[in-house]
């Protein structure tokens, strides 16, 4: 299992032909819903479902269970299932099966067309909510991945030094450089006292510190445009941004000693900070598709945002995330024609639409109805030209 890169979206998005289905799941990391085997027990109601709908589809028994097989063992699969984040995506076609952590639950779902269903994947491939959380400390550090919903540790391949002493190999309080540590208030992180070249050395090893901290921070992040969002005493985020290499830093902090602040406070005081960042392209390109609608650069038809996005024309889409259009287009003639009801023939238009954008380097929001630019359709998409 993994988190969603924009390759493997690309290799789902252009699968093409045959079976495929798509899976959406709730998933739980710890409690009863784990012990009393809650999400495997939803996986196999909806592997019964997708059975019957392949058998009323005209597929042979023999055919459906070698198919099937590959989510028969995924059941069964202890090591699997005691490592869940909120919700669990899985795809399935004749020759590839892919499950992928969701950072949101989700209601169970399944979806069997031509094409894997992966509008719900969206808000990954646009960084919606996501963000990462360091807290700095001189006793213990934590990198968590964050979204609107929570926060979760994030699994390092050379975990985080957890104390100073790792990095610089002793203890700073036994030293003969005039320091001594004391508690705040009884508790929480050691502030050190010295002076002169001492307080320097001090300086030394925290950045010495630092500097590990952020090589093997980067082995993860590398890749990543995510902010990262710091947590500590004042002093120590200033030093850990002179060594910081990850280019998406994020300006503002949490002042103040993260060590004994509960997971869920980290949480809201973060989001209440990054919500409004995470909200600013939205905003823009809401605004544009106000001043330009019932222009050429922009259109609330849906035929011709499909046309649009096919031809890469499309820069953004705004989609309701909860419509569904099922129809048949015809490049030929441009035409779409649509239907009251999935069929063996058709797809899902709104799926089709933000996937094609996507694939051409546009963006996509998805929201209510109501939350649209232009609420009279259940898309409003901006133009490239």
């Amino acid at each position: 299992m993994t988190y969603l890169t924009r390759e493997q979206f690309s290799t789902l998005a252009t699968r093409d032909g045959g079976r495929c289905v798509s899976i959406f799941m709730p998933a739980h990391r710890a409690g009863e819903e784990v012990l009393n085997k809650k999400d495997r027990i939803h996986l196999k109601n909806l592997m019964k479902q997708i059975h019957l709908d392949l058998e009323e589809r005209g597929f042979d028994q023999r055919s459906i269970d070698t198919f099937m097989n590959p989510l028969v063992e995924l059941s069964k699969d202890e090591e699997f299932w005691h490592h869940q984040s909120e919700g669990l995506a899985i795809f399935l076609s004749t020759d590839l099966f892919e499950t992928f952590h969701l950072p949101f639950a989700v209601e169970p779902f399944y979806h069997i067309s031509y094409e894997f269903y992966l509008k719900p994947m969206i808000p990954l491939m646009m960084g919606d909510g996501r963000f990462f959380l360091l807290t700095l400390s001189l006793e213990d550090l934590h990198l968590y991945e964050g979204n609107r919903e929570a926060l979760r540790n994030v699994t390092m391949p050379e975990p985080l030094p957890k104390r100073l002493e790792e990095v610089v190999g002793f203890d700073l309080e036994e030293t003969s450089a005039g320091f001594h540590g004391q508690r705040a208030g009884g508790h929480g992180q050691t502030i050190h006292h010295g002076q002169g070249e001492g307080k320097d050395d001090h300086k030394g090893e925290i950045l010495e510190y630092f500097r590990e901290v952020d090589r093997r921070i980067m082995e993860v992040l590398h890749e990543e445009k995510a902010p990262l969002m710091l947590a500590g005493m004042d002093h120590l985020m200033a030093l850990y941004r002179q060594v910081n290499r990850y280019p998406h830093l994020y300006e503002e902090g949490l002042s103040g000693n993260p060590q004994y602040t509960p997971r869920p406070e980290l949480h809201k005081k973060a989001w209440d900070i990054l919500a409004f960042h995470f909200d600013q392209g939205r905003r823009h390109k809401a605004e544009l598709m106000n001043q330009w609608a019932y222009t050429d650069r922009s259109s609330m038809a849906v035929e011709d945002i499909v046309t649009a996005a096919l031809h890469g024309r499309v820069d953004t889409l705004f989609l309701d995330k909860d419509a569904m259009i099922w129809g048949v287009y015809d490049p030929k003639d441009l035409s779409l024609r649509t239907q009251e009801e999935q069929n063996l023939s058709n797809v899902e238009m709104c799926n089709k639409v933000a996937i094609e954008v996507l694939l051409h380097g546009g963006e996509v929001y998805l929201s209510d109805k109501e939350a649209l630019p232009q609420p009279v359709s259940v898309m409003n998409a901006l133009y490239r030209y």
